[in-house]
């Protein structure tokens, strides 16, 4: 589990008509960049904290991202 930023964007241009301009595009969720991100026999490779994170211990299916694994050793 990474917590891989912190703060705001070093550099950000959303374009003054873009709707939707408070979340990302790709994740559809704001907050911070997170790598992987286990919980219980699940994970995610890449996530945002914007949604609430599973925690170490919750098997909720909860966390979602890029490169998800379900019933899986993901420690």
């Amino acid at each position: 589990r990474i917590w891989a930023s912190a703060g705001p964007p070093v550099f950000e241009y959303i374009k003054p008509s873009m709707p939707g301009q408070e979340t990302d595009p790709i994740f559809g969720t704001g907050g911070y960049l997170v790598f992987n991100w286990w919980y219980y026999n699940n994970g995610a490779r890449i996530a945002l904290s914007g949604e609430p994170l599973s925690c170490a211990d919750c098997n909720d299916d909860g966390t979602h991202g890029l490169g998800n694994e379900f019933g899986a050793n993901t420690r």
